[in-house]
């Protein structure tokens, strides 16, 4: 419930500022970064003089944020290892925090590990560019000697690894640890390898019937089509609803999904995650996004429609403290699912709420998806009028914060007209 997040925020963070800030501006600072971070703390007397000045809101949030890292290290004298996965897919304002974090702290003994795709250097070239100690390392595929090594260990419960299906495994892979396993896990899946033991057991007659893809991809379907047709649906509900996904909307796309989860977890194609943005959900992440992204492959269009349908309903139904982070996932889905009305609804309201955040990048793409779609709406959608006078507002909002006075001007001249006319 929104009470117990706020409580669990206060009692995480008012500890770390009390003894030289006092009850009142630990408090202050609780609350402050848990409406950073999408609690809402709307109430708070903390923040009633603040909440109508976004970067306010930002500037301070990012500045206690670094103070409770430093402190949460000065407290018993430790370093901070700080693990951010998956970078590539973080928004501008969290790359933006992350800079001020390194730039704030730079005398803290920290070190920040960061996983990303190439993808996040196309966006920023030289990030986080910043006068910092660090280094960028980029990893190649693996050498004929390491991928003989991780092939060793992928089959080190057989008595004793032929040499003709390590080096299958080897030349098939060039260098790509991920096919590896795939490979390893596919000939388990077709029966060549035997795993119900103490030992595996090798059967050389259905490895030599197994066909094995010549792609990456190829090796992807080849495990999907051989799943059991309750595993392989609920893989694809999955792949549905994200890179992430949780029980509770497996359910609302069918009923019976949720109960094939413990057998995709078996076969390491869904991992449980530990922790859940959603109360009273488990969550489940797909082992790889290249995974995802072939399963996704596999449904027809007009299934994808009726599932992104539900996927959407399901999330815009959601409530509690955080649910208004997924307004924009809602939007995907309704845009994707063919229902533009609710689209451009759901991402005025994600707008709304990048805004209010300070998320610039966000609330502008928001704005700018809805207002593609508005021509494609019937002239007959209810309040149609009033959805576009809400784009245009917040999106002029987020150019007067950001200075953009010219783009500015012109949204104050088009909301003119929308009133005149």
């Amino acid at each position: 419930s929104t009470a117990d997040a706020r409580r669990k925020i206060e009692q995480g963070l008012v500890p770390l500022f009390v003894a030289d800030q006092g009850p009142e501006l630990a408090q202050a600072q609780a609350h402050l970064l848990g409406h950073l971070i999408g609690l809402d703390f709307g109430d708070s007397p903390h923040l009633r003089g603040i909440l109508d000045d976004p970067q306010q809101v930002r500037t301070r949030g990012f500045h206690a944020a670094a103070q409770a890292m430093r402190r949460i290290s000065a407290a018993d004298g430790t370093p901070i290892v700080l693990q951010l996965d998956d970078l590539h897919w973080a928004d501008e304002g969290s790359l933006a925090f992350i800079r001020h974090l390194l730039r704030a702290n730079h005398d803290v003994p920290m070190l920040v590990l960061a996983l990303t795709r190439p993808t996040l250097f196309e966006r920023h070239a030289e990030w986080p560019g910043l006068a910092v100690p660090g280094r960028q390392l980029a990893l190649s595929p693996l050498d004929r000697n390491a991928s003989a090594q991780l092939a060793a260990e992928l089959l080190r419960r057989l008595p004793e690894v032929p040499e003709m299906l390590a080096a299958l495994i080897v030349d098939r892979a060039e260098g790509n640890p991920f096919y590896m396993e795939e490979l390893v896990k596919m000939l388990i899946d077709q029966g060549a390898l035997q795993t119900d033991g103490p030992q595996w057991v090798l059967h050389p007659d259905r490895l030599l019937r197994s066909a094995l893809p010549a792609t990456l991809t190829g090796v992807l379907q080849a495990r999907l089509d051989g799943l059991p047709g309750d595993e392989r649906q609920a893989l694809q509900h999955g792949s549905v609803i994200g890179q992430v996904f949780w029980d509770q909307a497996l359910a609302a796309l069918d009923a019976q999904s949720p109960l094939a989860l413990p057998g995709l977890v078996q076969r390491r194609l869904a991992l449980p995650r530990p922790d859940t943005v959603l109360d009273g959900a488990s969550e489940y992440a797909f082992s790889h996004q290249f995974l995802h992204e072939v399963t996704y492959g596999t449904l027809l269009k007009k299934a994808r429609r009726l599932l992104h349908g539900r996927a959407a309903a399901w999330l815009s139904a959601r409530s509690g403290p955080r649910a208004a982070d997924f307004l924009g996932a809602a939007a995907e889905h309704f845009e994707q699912a063919g229902d533009l009305p609710q689209a451009c609804d759901h991402h005025g309201r994600a707008a709304e709420r990048a805004r209010q955040r300070f998320a610039h990048e966000a609330a502008l793409d928001h704005v700018q998806r809805a207002l593609a779609l508005l021509p494609q709406l019937p002239p007959e959608t209810p309040d149609l009028a009033a959805l576009h006078w809400r784009l245009l507002d917040v999106r002029e909002r987020t150019f007067e914060l950001q200075g953009r006075r010219p783009e500015q001007r012109a949204d104050l001249d088009a909301l003119q007209a929308l009133a005149d006319a």
